[in-house]
C-alpha cells in the first residue's frame, strides 16, 4: 500500500505523552495511526473525515470509529479514508 511508505508524514497530538499519532497522505487518501504505548487505556478525539473510514490495522478486534475513541493498552489503530 503506498501511502504507507510514499505518503507525507504529519505529527498530531504532539504534546501527549502517551499516545503517538501522526496521519499519511497520498493523492485523495489519507491514513491516520494511533499508538498507545502504555498499559493504560487512553481516550482520543478523531477527526469527523476519519469517522466514516476503514480500520486498515488494530491489534484488538472491536475497534469501532466514533467521536472519541478509547484506545485499549499498547493498542494501535489505523484507519483509511479513500
Amino acid at each position: 500500500m503506498p501511502i504507507i511508505s510514499e505518503g507525507s508524514y504529519q505529527p498530531a497530538l504532539e504534546d501527549s505523552q502517551q499516545v503517538y499519532v501522526f496521519g499519511r497522505y497520498l493523492g485523495d487518501q489519507k491514513l491516520l495511526v494511533l499508538n498507545n504505548f502504555y498499559g493504560s487505556e487512553a481516550e482520543v478525539g478523531i477527526p469527523e473525515e476519519y469517522q466514516a473510514g476503514c480500520v486498515l490495522l488494530s491489534n484488538y478486534d472491536d475497534a469501532e470509529l466514533t467521536e472519541k475513541v478509547s484506545l485499549k493498552p499498547y493498542q494501535t489503530l489505523s484507519i483509511l479514508v479513500k
